[in-house]
């Protein structure tokens, strides 16, 4: 069930931001050049363990579109060697959905 009202490129950006915070965070975890108490570990340990498991959730079409578009960002032309563009945007929108109904169910 979705409980918002989002366009398509809304949903880009807000899943970019997203997996944005989430590649910061782990960089800063893996620098630990400041001693850090474990309180300030946890919110960040949380929102990546969070998106794993959402993206763990999906199907391998919209995990294949969701890891290589927000999490790894690999060549924009990834997907020419598995769909059509038609095809690709048509699973990119139910991969987006999907991925924030389940991100909203947590």
């Amino acid at each position: 069930m979705k409980y918002y009202v989002f366009t398509f490129s809304q949903r880009i950006r807000l899943i970019n931001y997203l997996f944005d915070l989430a590649r910061k965070q782990r960089f800063q975890q893996n620098r630990l050049l400041v001693r850090e108490s474990q309180s300030d570990i946890l919110p960040q340990a949380v929102l990546i363990d969070i998106l794993d498991s959402v993206l763990e959730i999906l199907d391998e079409e919209s995990r294949r579109i969701m890891v290589n578009d927000f999490k790894i960002r690999t060549d924009k032309q990834w997907w020419q060697h598995f769909y059509s563009r038609s095809t690709y945007y048509r699973l990119k929108t139910k991969a987006t959905e999907e991925f924030l109904d389940y991100l909203h169910a947590r």
